[in-house]
């Protein structure tokens, strides 16, 4: 497993929150596109994606 650049703890709680804003909006699907957003989330490092290589 990938160490997290964010404690354990943080995670989580980062995820309650989406998860709670999700419930408040009705949604049960949230789809991620944006890298920045998916390395917010879950810490994975996609930024290559930007990089020509």
């Amino acid at each position: 497993m990938i160490p997290l650049p964010f404690l354990l703890d943080e995670y989580r709680n980062r995820l309650s929150a989406i998860r709670t804003e999700m419930a408040r909006r009705g949604l049960d699907l949230l789809v991620v596109n944006d890298v920045a957003n998916q390395h917010y989330i879950t810490g994975y490092d996609g930024w290559s994606f930007y990089t020509p290589q």
